[in-house]
């Protein structure tokens, strides 16, 4: 089901969004340092689609498709090798605008980017 933000941010508040939902939007802001916690690639960012903006969590599956390297391999790959990845994917994610599949769970996680 594609919906802007700003009807996600309203089912939200009323604790009616399904579990998973489609937005087209673009990726603002990043709000923290892409790290592999734990095993798992993490990035805190902000989405904005024309009709509002909030944060969401850029979840591991996508970001080992965009970096190229999953979390648990980063270390045990060449220096070059593994900040060309980082290099990379932040250059596509200053671009992206596409549609997003997000995961309603604790805080909106964004599982899959379409039309990449």
């Amino acid at each position: 089901m594609l919906i802007s933000i700003n009807e996600l941010k309203s089912l939200l508040r009323t604790h009616k969004a399904p579990p998973t939902v489609y937005v087209k939007a673009t990726i603002l802001r990043l709000n923290g340092s892409l790290s592999p916690d734990r095993g798992v690639w993490y990035l805190q960012v902000t989405i904005a689609d024309g009709t509002g903006e909030m944060p969401a969590v850029l979840g591991n599956a996508p970001l080992e498709i965009l970096i190229g390297i999953n979390a648990r391999g980063f270390y045990s790959v060449p220096r070059t090798q593994g900040e060309e990845g980082l290099r990379k994917c932040k250059e596509i994610l200053s671009r992206l605008h596409c549609v997003m599949e997000l995961t309603i769970t604790n805080e909106p996680t964004i599982t899959r980017l379409l039309d990449v």
